[in-house]
């Protein structure tokens, strides 16, 4: 079973049944063995003949599922034969993992299919930081799989895909990976035809250089704090790194005072001289700030980001180019945009490479000595989610859109209509059963007052009769 699912006095599942989160089976129903009920799904009888639908393996993360259940090592492997299917014979593929046995174990299944299909494989061991998605364009491979585990339950694994270019796969080349794993589409391949296996070294080395290269310290000696929680974090580790190759000096005690890096648990935030957290808004500010330095003249900007950032582009003398908030979409217009970093062949993504985004705001407030918590902005923002079954959420969407004012409304992602001073985004989740809330105005009464009019809305479009 996955979270939130609410079983009732009276059911009964057979053997091997798969429960997908947030579902609901009603009392007295029975599901017969191996039988897989989708998210959100809520049972009222008896499943007895076939399985529900599939929903698809691509999440807007990567691949993901439980060890133990939907992405088995022996599913990891099919995988691999897929992919190896996808990419054609002799392509060369780099795989790295995090550090826990889990990601490790799901790897070494990934690359008995990888080579199996006939795929060379080039193995760069541990990686943290997104540091995957720079090796494959260094290296000039054909496509790059990074698997981790989610550190709040380490049974969950993903896999991330990378192409050529160093870009997650589009959803033309994800199709085309999942069509070819349902049909089990995929050669084995004989003895002569197996794919080569390479160890590669040194990925976390040369990726620490260049990025230091291209944010180094604005000024000598520039004191950075940095707390890792737990100390042996691989991600801390990797900052520690960093910071030491830019030529920042590194404070790990007594850090009032200065701009902190905090890690825990592989998770990473901004601390300013005041103690204050930075928020993903106040990043932005900072981010805008930077690209106007390097005399850029627009910004590719989230859907759900603040309009105070926004604003602040535009005072800046900078375009604001809205995207759909998966990376993938970032990522596209960021490039056309200039907002990333060129070497020759290699492209740094901030806001999608961690190292990258600490390294943004650590070179602009070392070389400007401007104090981080300058961009410590007050927005006031609300999020929340509302539950929706899958079969419901198309219908209810069409109603939001009929019901919505187009001289006020961005149809981006889903819908972001402004309402008086504030606006309010609903996105429909692609992998959840669940609408994606998000809203801003000048009070967070108002803000509280614009999220639950939409949440309002939705329930009432559930409950109507169809």
């Amino acid at each position: 079973m996955e979270k939130a699912v609410e079983i009732y006095e009276g059911a009964v599942l057979g053997p091997k049944v798969r429960v997908g989160a947030m579902s609901t089976i009603t009392p007295n129903t029975k599901v017969w063995p191996e039988k897989v009920i989708l998210s959100g799904t809520k049972l009222r009888s008896s499943l007895v003949w076939g399985s529900q639908e599939q929903r698809p393996i691509f999440t807007k993360h990567g691949i993901a599922g439980d060890i133990r259940g939907n992405l088995t090592p022996e599913i990891v492997t099919q995988l691999g034969f897929s992919y190896a299917a996808f990419l054609g014979g002799k392509s060369r593929v780099l795989v790295t993992s995090d550090v826990s046995k889990v990601a490790d174990l799901a790897k070494r299944a990934l690359v008995v299919g990888l080579r199996g299909g006939g795929l060379d494989t080039h193995d760069g061991g541990d990686a943290a930081g997104r540091m995957t998605r720079s090796a494959v364009q260094e290296m000039a491979l054909d496509g790059a799989l990074h698997v981790g585990v989610e550190p709040r339950d380490p049974n969950l694994v993903y896999i991330e895909c990378w192409d050529k270019r160093g870009r997650f796969l589009s959803k033309a080349d994800q199709r085309k990976i999942e069509g070819i794993f349902v049909r089990e589409d995929y050669p084995r391949c004989g003895a002569e035809d197996l794919g080569d296996f390479v160890q590669v070294a040194g990925l976390r080395k040369r990726y620490v250089q260049r990025l230091a290269k291209h944010y180094p310290s604005g000024s000598l000696q520039f004191q950075v704090g940095l707390l890792v929680e737990p100390a042996t974090d691989p991600f801390g580790e990797l900052v520690r790194d960093f910071l030491k190759k830019s030529g920042y000096q590194i404070v790990t005690n007594a850090v009032e005072g200065l701009p902190t890096i905090v890690v825990q648990d592989q998770e990473w935030c901004f601390q300013d001289e005041k103690g204050r957290r930075l928020t993903t808004q106040d990043w932005w500010l900072g981010f805008v700030h930077a690209l106007k330095g390097r005399s850029r003249k627009a910004v590719a900007m989230p859907v759900h980001i603040s309009e105070t950032v926004a604003k602040t582009a535009t005072e800046q003398g900078l375009d604001v180019c809205w995207t759909k908030m998966e990376a993938p979409f970032w990522m596209e217009a960021a490039a056309e945009l200039g907002n990333t970093l060129l070497e020759g062949n290699l492209e740094v993504f901030p806001h999608i490479e961690p190292l990258a985004s600490i390294g943004e705001l650590l070179s602009l407030i070392s070389s400007s000595q401007v104090p981080l918590s300058s961009w410590h902005g007050t927005t006031h923002m609300k999020e929340t989610e509302v539950q929706c079954p899958w079969d419901e959420k198309g219908r209810v969407m069409r109603k939001l859109i009929e019901n919505s004012d187009p001289d006020h409304t961005l149809y981006l992602d889903g819908i972001k209509e402004r309402r008086g001073a504030g606006w309010a985004l609903v996105v429909p989740d692609g992998d959840e059963p669940v609408f994606r809330l998000y809203s801003e105005a000048e009070s967070d009464s108002e803000a509280n007052s614009l999220i639950q009019h939409y949440v309002d809305v939705i329930q009432r479009h559930q409950s109507e009769e169809r």
